[in-house]
């Protein structure tokens, strides 16, 4: 009899600890943590509306629906572009995706899309901001639910020196590198072909001449 009471006292925590672990991302304040490449896997069949208690609002064009959602939160490692999308779904049903960011209950939506992605599939692109947390659903239009494959694809910005003055700025970099260099700079060129003996380097100063080279 102890040893039963026992046993029954333990499933009962791994299942408690199961359904919490699953039951998490249901709501916008415990999303789960996702990042920039990354496919993580969902349903959202039988799962409970959240609406009202996250304060998701109509979102662009597209409202939501009143089935179950995931809640996934994603912070942005540099500046760039994130594209959204269930297209990768083993089964396309017609799903929505919604990007906030700010906090649960005082969300700011950020894009959204209905159909955008293969048949009735979703598809979405927004800005990233370098530190920014954003807050995305995954639900259905009206009362659509099923299983759903999320692909997370970041186009970052290239990183290098932002700074004018520098004489190695970039006017493709975003994000300063710290490698700004004031003064006298120098150009390192290196240019070969498939053979070690056709590897050849110049050394150019700020202005462009030729201060040394080698093969």
């Amino acid at each position: 009899m102890k040893t039963f009471t026992r046993l029954s006292s333990f499933l009962m925590i791994v299942a408690s600890l199961c359904w919490g672990s699953a039951a998490a991302q249901l709501t916008c304040d415990s999303p789960t943590v996702i990042n920039c490449g990354e496919e993580l896997f969902g349903s959202t069949v039988g799962v409970p509306n959240n609406n009202a208690a996250s304060g998701a609002g109509a979102c662009g064009q597209f409202g939501f629906g009143t089935g179950g959602q995931y809640w996934y939160s994603l912070t942005a490692p540099s500046n760039g572009t994130c594209t959204l999308t269930t297209e990768n779904s083993a089964v396309i049903w017609d799903s929505q995706l919604h990007v906030y960011s700010g906090s649960c209950g005082a969300l700011v939506c950020e894009a959204s899309d209905d159909d955008g992605g293969i048949g009735t599939s979703s598809l979405v692109t927004f800005n990233l901001v370098s530190g920014t947390t954003y807050l995305i659903r995954v639900g259905g239009y009206n009362a659509n639910e099923g299983d759903f494959a999320l692909t997370v694809t970041c186009d970052l910005a290239s990183e290098g020196c932002t700074d004018p003055a520098a004489c190695n700025f970039s006017t493709e970099a975003i994000n300063d590198d710290g490698s700004c260099c004031f003064g006298a700079c120098r150009t390192l060129t290196v240019g070969g072909g498939f053979f070690l003996g056709e590897i050849a380097w110049q050394l150019l100063d700020a202005s462009g001449n030729l201060i040394a080279e080698g093969a």
